[in-house]
C-alpha cells in the first residue's frame, strides 16, 4: 500500500535544536559558577532532553536536592532562546518540498511541550506546512507509547484543525481534507543505505547530506 502521510520526530530529525539546549545548560552552569560544555561534546545529551542536561552538565542525579530547580532555570532560558541557533537539517526543506509537490502530507511527532515547539516551528516557517503537529503534552501519554501516533489520535488533531480553519500544508490545497479522510497512514522509517542503494532508482526520493544515508520509501 502506498505511503501517502508521513510523520516525523522534530529534534534531531527535521530541526537541529542542539545548539540553543547546549546554550541553554551553559547560561545555567554559568550561572553555578561552573565552567561552559562545547556543543561538541553536549550535543549527544540534548537529544535525551533537558533532564540529561542537567544530569550531565551537573553530574547530579535527576533525585538529587535542587535538581529539578536547574531543569526549571535551564527551560525558562530556552523558552526565550527557542529559535536563535536551531536550523533545519541541511536537505529538509528540499525533502518537505519535494513531499508536497508530490502530493504527500506530513506531521510531526515530537516529546517537546508545546510550550517549545510552536514557537519553533513558527521561527522555522513550519507551522502552516505541517498537516498536524502532535507534541509531548498533547495528550495524556508520549513517545515510546504507542498513543501519540496511532491513526485515530492523529486524524482527530487533524480534523480538529481543520474546525479551526487552519490551512496546515502549503502546495496541496485538499492536503488537510486527505489526511483526516485517509486511513492509509504509514510511517517513513530511515535504514542505513549502501552506495549501491542510494544509486538505486526505486529509492524514492534523493536526500542530500546526512539524509543521503537513509532511504524514503514513498510508494
Amino acid at each position: 500500500m502506498a505511503i501517502n502521510h508521513l510523520l516525523f520526530d522534530l529534534d534531531g530529525t527535521l530541526v537541529d535544536t542542539a545548539p540553543d539546549l547546549v546554550a541553554a545548560l551553559n547560561f545555567v552552569l554559568t550561572t553555578h559558577g561552573k565552567p561552559k560544555v562545547s556543543l561538541k561534546d553536549a550535543r549527544c545529551w540534548a537529544g535525551a532532553g533537558s533532564a540529561r542536561l542537567i544530569e550531565q552538565g551537573f553530574s547530579l542525579s535527576p533525585a538529587a536536592k535542587g535538581f529539578q530547580i536547574l531543569r526549571d532555570q535551564l527551560l525558562d532560558y530556552y523558552d526565550q532562546h527557542v529559535c536563535e541557533g536551531s536550523c533545519l537539517f541541511p536537505g529538509i526543506d528540499q525533502l518537505l518540498t519535494r513531499l508536497e509537490a508530490a502530493g504527500h502530507s506530513w506531521g510531526i511527532v515530537t516529546n517537546k511541550p508545546a510550550r517549545f515547539t510552536d514557537p519553533l516551528l513558527n521561527a522555522l516557517g513550519l507551522s502552516h506546512r505541517a498537516a498536524v503537529v502532535v507534541c509531548g503534552d498533547t495528550l495524556p501519554t508520549n513517545k515510546p507509547e504507542p498513543e501519540p501516533v496511532l491513526l485515530d489520535e492523529i486524524l482527530t488533531e487533524a480534523r480538529q484543525l481543520r474546525r479551526d480553519g487552519e490551512q496546515r500544508c502549503s502546495g496541496v490545497d485538499d492536503t488537510v481534507s486527505r489526511f483526516v479522510q485517509s486511513i492509509q497512514l504509514r510511517f517513513a522509517v530511515g535504514s542505513p543505505m549502501s552506495a549501491e542503494e542510494r544509486s538505486d532508482e526505486r529509492t524514492g526520493f534523493e536526500c542530500c547530506e546526512q539524509f543521503d544515508r537513509y532511504r524514503l520509501a514513498v510508494g
